[in-house]
C-alpha cells in the first residue's frame, strides 16, 4: 500500500472532512436503528428506503436515475426486501451471504447496499464504490473487482489498517472520505497537469490573450470548455491553468520554478480564499505556489493583513509577503 500518499493526502483532508463530510457522518443515526425501521410499514418504509436511495445515502451521488424501477422492485418484493435490510441487525448475520442477495434487488447494488451497512454500523462495514475502487489503485492495491465478495473483504482488510494506523480515521466512514478524497485529488491532479502542458506549449497565448480569457470566462455559466478540437476540461482548472503560465510558472513566495521530465513546469494554484467559503479562480483569489509554500500556507500560521483587487498583504510562519495581481481592466 502507498503509506506515502495517504500521508500527503492526510492533512489536506482533515481540514476538507472537517467542512465538508463530517457533517453526514451521523445523518442516520437515529433513523436507521431496528426500532426504527421495524416501526416502518407499507408505503412509509417504502418512501425511506426510496428516498435513501435517491439521496445516495449521503454519501454518493444519488439522482432520480433508476429510481422508479427500484421503488417498484420494493412495492413488489415488499416482504423479501425488508427481511433484508433488517438482517444486518441480526446476531447471526452473515455478511456473505447477504451480499450475494443484493444481486436479488433491482437497483440495489454493491454501491449503495454496503453505504446501508455502513449506516448500520460504521465500526463494522466499509463501503464498496467505484470511487473505492479507484482509490485502491490510487494505492497500488489492484487486481480486486468491484461486485466481488472477496474484493470487498480485501477492502474491509486494507480500511482497517488505515484506521488502526492513523488516529484520525476512526471509523470506516471516514476511511472512505479519505478514499473519496485521494481518488477525486489525484484524478484532478492528473487533468490539471494534462491541462498545464497544453496551455505551456501553446506560444501563441500571451499576457494579454491570458487576460482577455480570464475575462471572458469569467462571464460565462458553462462549466466545461474545449480546447479547439481537444477534450473539454473544467472552466475553474482552464483559469487555472491560464494564472499559471500568465505567472511564468514561478512561485509567488520564494520564486521557485519546477521542471518536470518533459521540461515543462509544475506548480499548484493556491485559493485565498478556500472554495468551500465562496472562494473562486480570479486573478485576485489566487496565488501561484511551489508545493512546499502551499503547504506552509495552507498548514502553517498564516495571517491576511491587507487584501484588495490589486494585491494581498500576508504574513506566513513569521514571514512577510507583498504580492500585487493583474488588473483586467488596464490590460
Amino acid at each position: 500500500m502507498n503509506t506515502k500518499l495517504i500521508e500527503s493526502a492526510l492533512p489536506g483532508f482533515l481540514l476538507w472532512y472537517k467542512d465538508n463530510a463530517r457533517k453526514n457522518e451521523n445523518y442516520y443515526h437515529n433513523t436507521i436503528t431496528l426500532s426504527n425501521l421495524k416501526s416502518l410499514t407499507g408505503n412509509d418504509f417504502i418512501e425511506f428506503f426510496t428516498k435513501f436511495r435517491k439521496d445516495g445515502g449521503h454519501v454518493q451521488c444519488g439522482g432520480c436515475r433508476g429510481i422508479n424501477d427500484f421503488e417498484n422492485m420494493i412495492q413488489n418484493d415488499y416482504k423479501r426486501f425488508r427481511k433484508h435490510v433488517l438482517a444486518p441487525f441480526q446476531k447471526n448475520f452473515d455478511i456473505s451471504t447477504w451480499l450475494k442477495e443484493t444481486k436479488a434487488f433491482k437497483q440495489w447494488g454493491i454501491g449503495i447496499s454496503t453505504i446501508y451497512l455502513n449506516r448500520v454500523d460504521k465500526i463494522k462495514y466499509p463501503i464498496f464504490n467505484g470511487k473505492t475502487l479507484g482509490a485502491l489503485q490510487k494505492l497500488n492495491i489492484n487486481h480486486i473487482k468491484l461486485h466481488s465478495i472477496s474484493g470487498y473483504y480485501k477492502l474491509k482488510e486494507v480500511q482497517k489498517e488505515i484506521i488502526d494506523t492513523y488516529q484520525d480515521i476512526k471509523n470506516f466512514f471516514i476511511a472512505d472520505s479519505l478514499f473519496h478524497y485521494i481518488f477525486a485529488i489525484h484524478n484532478d491532479e492528473d487533468i490539471e497537469n494534462q491541462l498545464d502542458d497544453i496551455i505551456q506549449e501553446d506560444e501563441k497565448i500571451d499576457d494579454q490573450e491570458i487576460l482577455r480569457q480570464i475575462g471572458r470566462l469569467a462571464k460565462e455559466t458553462n462549466e466545461r470548455v474545449q480546447l479547439k478540437k481537444r477534450e473539454t476540461f473544467k472552466r475553474s482548472s482552464y483559469i487555472l491553468a491560464l494564472i499559471k503560465k500568465l505567472r511564468k510558472y514561478k512561485c509567488q513566495f520564494c520564486g521557485t520554478q519546477i521542471i518536470k521530465k518533459n521540461n515543462n513546469y509544475y506548480i499548484e494554484a493556491c485559493h485565498i480564499i478556500p472554495k468551500a467559503k465562496g472562494g473562486t479562480e480570479s486573478l485576485q483569489n489566487i496565488l501561484i505556489l511551489c508545493p512546499n509554500c502551499h503547504k506552509k500556507f495552507d498548514l502553517g500560521k498564516s495571517k491576511i493583513l491587507q487584501h484588495t483587487n490589486n494585491k494581498i498583504k500576508l504574513c506566513v510562519n513569521e514571514i512577510e509577503y507583498c504580492i500585487k495581481f493583474e488588473n483586467l481592466e488596464t490590460k
